[in-house]
């Protein structure tokens, strides 16, 4: 039974280096958890380019951009500044459906959860995803890794601890949220007047 999970995010990695990062890792399913899964700049990582490019060299390709995704359809899981309220998107019945079928897949595969970003301390993956799983079950945080651009792994135990070290004694309490804002300007404006009447 394997109980690890890897992530890892495409950047502007080349094809090559890309399914090279994969092999390395061992890796058996890549799990896209990107809400949009197209690429202007990197055609190739495309939803459609991507599973062909994957399934030529033997990757599984599993879509869960609309479970597990960091762009929500719902205005409610925005707060006034556009940000995704993770807190609340946690709990909602779409998330917890594509945590399940991750759960369940990675008693049978090594998987790796694909997203956009490089870092992944600025992304969704790991300050949503990852972070839900290690509070159902802390065990995981030495079988979580991050894979770098650079080929190096970042484990996830290693992530927390650093966070928790660096924790002000008094630290002001944060909201759960995505790290950018996300909607467009116009969308917030219609947000807070629809939150407004």
């Amino acid at each position: 039974m394997k109980a690890m999970l890897y992530t890892i995010g495409h950047s502007n990695l080349s094809p090559d280096r890309f399914l090279e990062l994969l092999r390395v890792n061992q890796i058996e399913v890549v799990a896209d958890v990107r809400s949009n899964p197209f690429s202007k700049r990197f055609p190739h990582f495309n939803a459609p380019e991507l599973k062909n490019l994957l399934a030529s060299e033997g990757f599984l390709y599993v879509p869960l951009g609309r479970e597990l995704g960091g762009r929500p359809l719902s205005p409610e899981l925005y707060d006034a500044d556009g940000h995704v309220d993770y807190a609340k998107m946690s709990k909602t019945p779409l998330f917890q459906k594509g945590l399940k079928r991750l759960r369940q897949g990675m008693r049978r595969y090594r998987i790796a959860l694909l997203c956009s970003e490089e870092d992944p301390n600025e992304c969704h993956r790991r300050l949503l995803i990852v972070r839900v799983l290690c509070e159902e079950d802390p065990g995981l945080r030495d079988k979580i890794f991050h894979i770098r651009a650079d080929g190096s792994l970042q484990s996830e135990l290693e992530l927390y601890h650093r966070e928790q070290a660096e924790k002000p004694l008094f630290e002001e309490v944060r909201p759960w949220r995505s790290p950018k804002s996300i909607l467009s300007g116009l969308q917030r404006k219609a947000q807070k007047s629809s939150s407004s009447v």
